[in-house]
């Protein structure tokens, strides 16, 4: 209730709610929080094998925010509703869209009750505070149920976000890229508009882009200690 309080106090200050640029980052969720589930970690023996989820902000528009993430087993969106002054202003969840890839019972348990939380008949807060490593988010609705995570790596000190070369670009069929310890990484291509379209699960040193429209995209490329991302053209 103390923290339920101190929440609405932050929104009626006008603090909490407006569209803060730190917020359009990729986040790397350490645990959930719930009144339902407890406090869930990510990193322990109870999710194996280990796992990265990830939520990409993405501003469309003054009026909608796109979240691309990845559970640990699947790739999702979520489509909000910003929602200024009314009379708080909040985000509003419209639209959730999954794969349905299926991977080990931990994982799952973990993803379905993540999933409970993405998507609730309810509206969002969200707070980013600044760190010593890099910044903290907490992402979840005024009762108590959240996300919580960083926009640096978890488990691993090593990780880093670097950059990413692909070839040939422009292309026509595959999307090749230079992989020197072999590697098998998490693979999203999206839109401009911030569109997940593509994404394959295992890929070692290429993706078959041949079906997709003629176009400029993003490539992502996630393993457990490195985020890797750029752009290439579609012919």
């Amino acid at each position: 209730m103390k923290r339920f309080i101190l929440i609405l106090m932050s929104m009626l200050a006008g603090n909490l709610w407006a569209q803060d640029s730190d917020l359009f980052q990729t986040w790397y969720i350490d645990h959930i929080r719930s009144e339902l589930f407890g406090a869930i970690p990510i990193f322990s023996s109870d999710v194996t094998p280990e796992i990265t989820p990830t939520m990409t902000f993405i501003s469309v528009s003054d009026s909608e925010i796109i979240v691309n993430g990845f559970s640990g087993c699947n790739n999702f969106t979520v489509t909000y509703t910003y929602l200024p002054d009314t009379p708080l202003d909040f985000l509003e969840p419209i639209a959730f869209e999954t794969e349905s890839n299926v991977c080990s019972d931990s994982i799952m348990l973990w993803e379905s009750q993540w999933y409970t939380l993405l998507y609730p008949n309810t509206a969002f807060y969200y707070v980013v505070t600044d760190t010593t490593d890099g910044q903290n988010l907490e992402f979840g609705t005024p009762l108590h149920d959240a996300m919580v995570g960083q926009n640096y790596g978890l488990a691993t000190p090593s990780f880093e976000a670097s950059s990413l070369e692909v070839f040939p670009n422009p292309t026509t069929e595959t999307l090749r890229w230079t992989n020197i310890t072999n590697t098998p990484f998490t693979v999203r291509i999206y839109s401009t508009q911030g569109k997940l379209v593509m994404s394959e699960v295992n890929a070692i040193n290429s993706i078959d882009v041949a079906s997709l429209p003629s176009g400029l995209y993003f490539v992502e490329l996630q393993d457990r200690n490195k985020l890797s991302r750029t752009k290439f053209i579609k012919q």
